[in-house]
């Protein structure tokens, strides 16, 4: 594919999608030049889904009153892998995901039921797969996904290096019950007393 990117000139590309199979490491530099010259389009909206064996990004834009979708498909199993592989992925089309104003994070999977099959991924990875969405502004959090997401957010704001995670947040929310979103509370705080006020809202739908 990359092979082929490198001799393909369509600046009024609209929609795309891509699929990576298994595999650990992600080479393809003309992926991010290709992303970077092609006419970018204004996705409001973007779903990332951990499922048990991919990985999907799905952006919608709007075109001539529909809604048309691109996405980024990796096939790969255990969400370790599964951010890893995003992470490698989202940092070579960064033009493509930064304009993303609302995202929705959701997992779905049957480790958490088998202790055998949990696998933990380090928080700052978490950080570094949020970074390229530098215009979100509302970002909505599964409830599966509320503890493994709280303590990167938190080390972000505790973290200079890590300072400048979703700047333009203006709202998080989060689906589960009242005392989920509790998990949150610190990073809430953190935003506020650096004079970046964020609402917390627990999503009912």
């Amino acid at each position: 594919m990359d092979a082929l990117l490198a001799r393909v000139n369509t600046p009024q590309v609209e929609i795309i999608h891509v699929w990576f199979f298994h595999q650990f490491a992600f080479n393809f530099p003309h992926l991010s030049q290709f992303a970077s010259s092609i006419k970018i389009p204004q996705c409001d909206f973007a779903w990332l889904h951990f499922y048990p064996g991919e990985v999907v990004l799905i952006a919608l834009k709007a075109l001539e009153g529909d809604c048309i979708p691109s996405s980024i498909q990796m096939i790969c199993t255990h969400l370790d892998w599964q951010e890893a592989s995003a992470l490698q992925v989202f940092g070579e089309i960064a033009p493509m995901v930064s304009v993303v104003e609302l995202l929705e994070l959701s997992y779905y999977s049957d480790d958490d039921d088998n202790p055998s099959k949990r696998y933990e991924v380090d928080p700052t990875q978490w950080c570094d797969l949020l970074r390229p969405f530098r215009n979100v502004k509302t970002l909505s959090v599964d409830d599966a996904l509320v503890g493994k997401l709280s303590r990167p957010l938190r080390l972000a704001d505790g973290n200079p290096s890590l300072e400048r995670l979703l700047p333009e947040l203006r709202e998080l929310r989060y689906s589960g019950g009242d005392r989920v979103g509790d998990a949150f509370a610190p990073f809430i705080h953190a935003r506020q007393t650096a004079g970046q006020s964020v609402d917390l809202v627990r999503d009912h739908d």
